[in-house]
C-alpha cells in the first residue's frame, strides 16, 4: 500500500491515445481549454456525446503497489465514467503512466467536470471543463 499520494505530473484530454514502436505514444485531437462541444441551429436538445476520449496522465514514482481505479465526475458529482475493477500498479521508479479511452461518454451539463485518480486511499484530481458553443 502507498505511503503517500503520487505526485501529478501532467494530464491530457484528448481525442486519442496509441501505443507506437520504439516506446512512443501517440496523442490525437487534443482538448487545449476544455472540452467544446458545437450544435447545429435545428437542434433545440444538442447532446454532449464525445464519440470517443482518451485521458493521458503521468505521474510521479510509486513507492509500493497500488490498486488505481479513475473516475470521470459532473460538476454536481455524478460518476459519469469509472473504471470496472480496481487495476494494480507496480511499484515504480519511474515516471507511472497511465492511459485510457472512453466510447460514447454523455456529458449531461455543462461545467467544471472533475477527473479523479485513485491510488489506493489517495485521491489525485484534475479538473477540466465541458461547454456547448451555439
Amino acid at each position: 500500500m502507498l505511503t503517500k499520494a503520487p505526485k501529478k505530473l501532467n494530464i491530457l484530454i484528448c481525442e486519442d491515445v496509441r501505443q507506437e514502436s520504439g516506446n512512443k505514444i501517440s496523442l490525437l485531437g487534443t482538448y487545449v481549454d476544455g472540452i467544446i462541444f458545437t450544435s447545429t441551429n435545428d437542434d433545440p436538445n444538442p447532446k454532449m456525446i464525445s464519440a470517443q476520449l482518451a485521458i493521458f496522465g503521468t505521474f510521479g514514482p510509486l513507492d509500493e503497489n497500488c490498486q488505481m481505479k479513475v473516475r470521470i465526475l459532473s460538476p454536481d458529482g455524478e460518476v459519469l465514467f469509472e473504471t470496472p475493477d480496481h487495476q494494480e500498479l507496480k511499484k515504480s521508479d519511474s515516471t507511472t503512466v497511465i492511459a485510457l479511452k472512453m466510447i460514447g461518454l454523455e456529458f449531461k451539463q455543462q461545467g467544471k467536470h472533475k477527473l479523479e485518480f485513485n491510488f489506493d486511499k489517495f485521491k489525485v484530481t484534475h479538473g477540466f471543463s465541458v461547454s456547448l458553443a451555439e
